[in-house]
């Protein structure tokens, strides 16, 4: 599994795996992305700003993932975490 949320960062397409469905996260939203449909561990996990296309996190995927999207950086661990300081807003 993927848990993705979005505290303060540009609206993000997560795609899981290569060839697999992308998920939309914008700002101050949350999703978590299951393995319904996908290939066998490990996968390809690829994070994009939805607007310009630019690749803002990628990741080997081998178990369950926790992401936080942050308007500077992406951050991710195998625990939930809680993103550092209070979140700049979404604009």
């Amino acid at each position: 599994m993927i848990h993705v949320e979005n505290l303060d960062g540009p609206t993000a397409r997560v795609v899981a795996w290569d060839g697999g469905p992308s998920v939309t996260v914008a700002c101050g939203g949350s999703r978590t992305v299951g393995p319904q449909g996908a290939p066998s561990l490990p996968w390809h996990l690829t994070v994009y700003d939805a607007s310009s296309g630019r690749v803002l996190f990628s990741h080997t995927v081998t178990g369950t993932i926790y992401l936080i999207i942050r308007s500077d950086r992406v951050l991710w661990g195998d625990q939930p975490g809680n993103g550092g300081p209070v979140p700049g807003g979404c604009h």
